[in-house]
């Protein structure tokens, strides 16, 4: 098992969340299995920047009167987020199965 600490400056709305937690852990570990169902297990930031960058070039396509070769690499983006996101949920709901009902979100481990 590994531990990992980060540092949070006091006065801040993640300092005041932290504040208000139970168990800072298991806290942690729901947030981070719910952003693994939506941005998977890469980098989260890497993530974002690649999903804000599909948003603009999108809104960039319908500006211009609709670029085809950014529709279509959307199209291939939302195949491979899709197939990345069935198997995803295949494996998540095997685990939820094996699981002992012990977990009724299935988010902790």
């Amino acid at each position: 098992m590994v531990q990992k600490s980060i540092r949070i400056k006091p006065g801040t709305d993640i300092y005041e969340w932290f504040e208000n937690q139970n168990h800072y852990s298991e806290s942690l570990k729901i947030l981070i299995n719910a952003a693994i169902q939506v941005y998977g297990k890469g980098d989260v930031v890497d993530a974002i920047n690649r999903q804000m960058a599909n948003h603009f070039a999108s809104k960039l396509g319908q500006a211009q009167g609709g670029n085809e070769a950014t529709h279509n690499h959307q199209e291939k983006e939302k195949k491979e987020s899709n197939n990345s996101e069935d198997n995803s949920q295949k494996e998540n709901k095997a685990k939820t199965e094996s699981d002992d009902n012990t977990d009724p979100l299935g988010f902790l481990s």
